[in-house]
């Protein structure tokens, strides 16, 4: 799961249309303590993208990660999406 946080509407339209039209993602995922050792994630089946107005998956990981909840860093006019990636394909290396 992936999150594109943006102050620009604009901006926000434009990644949304992008992915939709395109289909394309991936993503590489690396262990912080062994940089070595990773998963890739690429040729994406699915992709769905939401609107998230009420904040609701970033004041989850701020609770999660940061143990307070709603998220600090909002700022008023922070817009955010999800962007759901379901792959078809991955690739890892383990350590």
């Amino acid at each position: 799961m992936d999150r594109l946080v943006s102050r620009d509407t604009e901006q926000l339209s434009d990644a949304k249309t992008t992915v939709a039209r395109h289909h394309g993602a991936g993503a590489r995922i690396t262990d912080p303590d062994l940089l070595h050792r990773y998963l890739d994630v690429r040729d994406v089946d699915k992709i769905e993208i939401e609107d998230d107005p009420d904040l609701a998956f970033i004041d989850h990981l701020s609770e999660r990660y940061m143990h307070t909840r709603p998220y600090a860093n909002h700022h008023p006019g922070d817009q955010r999406i999800g962007t759901y990636i379901r792959p078809m394909g991955s690739s890892a290396m383990a350590g």
